[in-house]
């Protein structure tokens, strides 16, 4: 929000928040305590792909690193509508198997969603198939934990021998509109398509684009939905290795300015390429740093150049040679993605492993990593890659959670700084077993984990996937590139079924993320009422920004996250160095937790000299050093245009952009926002730019600007119509009202709910079109 408003509330947060540190720990723990006797809250989990024709076998596996049992609801939503919903139980610090063909039955295209109120869950998907008569192989997903309205691919490829496929999962109440943005060598083609309602859809991208292109994909859909891509190829490769299989991989909602790959390859037998997609108006740099294994050479550094609206792909023997365990490290100063398609033909003993893998790069090393598939038995093999991007030593402990034994006791592992480190698991776990894999960082720097699964032709389950009769048809699944193969078949017996699906709930409109502060009345608040107002606003929005790092602000994010919604994670920054840089510690560490997705480092802090460029740039450097996966400060629009080296330093630009502010009309004030978000575009250099904005409901007039309900119910739907429009991201401001505000006397009155926690009437008729 603009600086004249803000700044006193920031002086009064950062004195109340010294004062009331006891009094708010005490009440965090209170709120704690009492967490048993509120709803617990759902944890979600979405894969798009289900395929159980003729030469297909599905698994789903759900990992539970909890001690105690979690019970989970399994809903499968079928092409043109229809469902079945069953539940498990998945014991504590162990994993279950469901056979997806024997719970659904043949010939079925279904999606899945997974529901649980435990935490420390995961969900993957294993493919099996025998694709067209000849093409054997098998892919895993890990299942996305939230629904979004863009997804972006950066591989796709319609050559001699390649199908490739999206799958879109549509688990709203009303019909899903797409619009399919792929980049090609020749520019961008657009392609339209839809999903009904609590449905899925396939879409082959061959009769999309015709046959021969290479391309990205940027997709975009005016409902919240998951993506995923699926390729099956009988391709030649490089070398005449005639390799066969498929790969699959999860959309990425968002883009990023780096991205990390520990697995790769070009040893003998293997083929490992890098596609790097530019979504944007303007060509990019993208630097890239390949890291090997030990007594392999020391790190190689190469530039890429991709032109707007472009792909540019990457044959990785030829920049740092063949016969390399390689890790790689890409970064731009603009946000774009990356993916690794790898094809590969090696044996181990009298075992020969053929196929292909793809993956979407990390944006961050994590200190801990969760895998719920997992199999070490004949014809397979799992493996763990590890890198360590940093000049500093790490050690792990690998957990494995087993359905046969349970829990095997800890193992470790240590990886040296800049280097990487495999693990066979059929070798550190042991034979025989169906398991999920947990990876936790002791000591030392947050790392980069994949998990490979290699599965030979002769143990390949779906060879034993009998056609249905009649023969069902053969539309294949749909997502793209993930690592390696897919691993085991050790389903558990067909589960008994759930009580009918209830009925979906009107259909609201989602906004892209909300600013969201909990102190309506008080500047106190316990974890009880936090986690009842995150509750409120979760069905309309997929993120939310907060403010602060420390005390509400930290219990804020991990609960935020369990409920499936993304955080942008700000630091608390004014004029006050020692207190700065506790806030900026704070952050740090939950970058370090891999918690952080986004990190927005203060507000309007420069414009109000309450800090210098300089001073700025330092807390930011400081955070994306830590490993953040993007980093940026909020400024209003005016200050953007005056902080060359604030642009420089983020990853992508929070810019405050509010009519209201600009004393512009109602009926002028989405113009005013399209004017002034071009000003910015203009000096981003292709950075990704966010707004903040929003229209209070009471208050003083501001030169033509009328602060009323009627107006901010107007804006509202004005501006998700234009940033829809122009697939702009934005956090609105906010969720609700704070009566401790003053602010010219609208501080109090920017919320889309009162203080009491209601929907405003006027709000509800727009994010609520069915009259919920």
């Amino acid at each position: 929000m603009f600086g004249r408003s803000k700044s006193a509330t920031r002086s009064i947060f950062t004195k109340l928040s010294l004062i009331l540190v006891a009094l708010l720990l005490a009440q965090l723990c209170v709120g704690l305590a009492s967490g048993s006797a509120r709803a617990a809250s759902l944890n979600e989990f979405y894969l798009a792909e289900g395929f159980t024709g003729p030469g297909f076998q599905e698994y789903l596996c759900i990992g539970n690193s909890g001690a105690a049992a979690a019970q989970a609801t399994i809903s499968f939503l079928f092409n043109g509508g229809g469902s079945k919903q069953i539940s498990c139980t998945v014991q504590g610090r162990s994993r279950t198997t469901v056979d997806v063909n024997a719970v659904i039955g043949q010939g079925k295209e279904a999606a899945v969603k997974v529901t649980s109120s435990s935490s420390g869950l995961a969900v993957e998907r294993s493919m099996y198939f025998v694709y067209q008569g000849d093409c054997v192989g098998s892919h895993t997903v890990k299942a996305a934990n939230a629904t979004s309205r863009s997804w972006y691919f950066a591989e796709g490829y319609t050559g001699p021998g390649f199908d490739e496929y999206v799958c879109v999962l549509n688990p709203a109440d009303r019909a899903a509109s797409l619009t399919f943005h792929f980049q090609t060598p020749g520019g961008e083609q657009l392609k339209g398509g839809s999903v009904p309602a609590r449905s899925r859809a396939t879409f082959k991208v061959n009769d999309m684009l015709g046959a021969g292109v290479e391309s990205s994909l940027s997709l975009a859909s005016d409902q919240p939905v998951v993506a995923e891509r699926s390729t099956y190829f009988d391709y030649m490769g490089t070398a005449s290795n005639n390799w066969r299989g498929g790969h699959c991989v999860m959309g990425s909602p968002s883009l990023g300015s780096s991205y990390y790959f520990a697995e790769g390859n070009t040893r003998q037998g293997f083929e490992e390429w890098v596609t790097i997609q530019n979504p944007n108006a303007n060509a990019i740099t993208v630097s890239a740093t390949y890291q090997f294994a030990g007594g392999q050479g020391a790190p190689v550094t190469k530039s890429y150049q991709v032109g707007p609206t472009r792909r540019s792909t990457i044959y990785v023997p030829t920049e740092v040679g063949t016969g390399k365990d390689v890790s790689v490290r890409l970064s731009s100063s603009a946000r774009f993605l990356a993916e690794r398609p790898m094809y590969y033909s090696f044996a181990n003993g009298d075992t020969t492993f053929t196929g292909g893998s793809c993956a979407i790069g990390a944006a961050a090393a994590a200190g801990q990593y969760f895998f719920a598939e997992g199999y070490t038995g004949p014809h397979f093999e799992e493996w763990l890659c590890i890198q360590n991007a940093s000049r500093q030593a790490s050690t792990l402990s690998i957990d494995y959670f087993t359905q046969e034994k349970g829990a095997l006791p800890s193992r470790t592992v240590s990886v040296a700084g800049n280097s990487r480190v495999t693990v066979l698991v059929n070798e550190s776990a042991g034979a025989d077993l169906n398991l999920a894999t947990r990876l936790t960082v002791k000591s030392g720097a947050p790392v980069l984990v994949e998990r490979p699964l290699y599965v030979d032709d002769a143990g390949n389950p779906a060879r034993n996937v009998k056609p249905v009769d009649p023969p069902a048809p053969t539309p294949t699944p749909t997502p793209t590139p993930t690592p390696t193969p897919t691993p085991t078949p050790a389903p558990d017996p067909t589960l008994p079924p759930a009580p009918p699906v209830p009925p979906a709930p009107p259909a609201i409109n989602v906004m892209h993320g909300m600013c969201f502060s909990p102190y309506l009345t008080s500047w106190t608040v316990t974890t009880s009422e936090l986690s009842n107002l995150l509750d409120k606003v979760k069905p309309y929005c997929e993120w939310i920004r907060t403010f602060g790092s420390e005390s509400d602000w930290d219990t804020m994010l991990t609960l935020a996250r369990s409920k499936g919604l993304h955080v942008a994670a700000g630091a608390d920054i004014w004029n006050d160095l020692s207190y700065n840089q506790g806030e900026v510690n704070a952050l740090i560490a939950q970058v370090k937790k891999g918690e952080v997705e986004q990190a927005v480092v203060g507000d309007e802090v420069v414009e109000n000299n309450a800090l210098t460029q300089g001073q700025m740039v330092s807390y930011l450097q400081q955070v994306k050093a830590a490993g953040a996966p993007a980093v940026s400060t909020s400024q209003t629009w005016v200050e953007w245009l005056q902080t060359p080296q604030i642009v420089a330093a983020c990853d992508f630009l929070t810019v405050n952009l509010y009519p209201y502010w600009d004393e512009v009309s109602i009926d002028q004030a989405i113009s005013d926002v399209d004017t002034q978000y071009r000003k910015v575009q203009a000096i981003a250099g292709g950075k990704k730019i966010i707004l903040e904005t929003g229209w209070p409901t009471a208050g003083n007039t501001n030169g033509q600007a009328v602060p009323s309900s009627a107006n901010a119910a107007k804006f509202l739907k004005d501006f998700m119509a234009w940033a829809s429009t122009n697939h702009v991201d934005y956090y609105y401001f906010e969720s609700f009202d704070e009566s401790w505000k003053d602010e010219g006397g609208c501080g109090a009155h920017w919320g889309l709910w009162t203080t009491g926690a209601e929907l405003k009437p006027e709000i509800s008729a727009v994010l609520n079109p069915a009259g919920q």
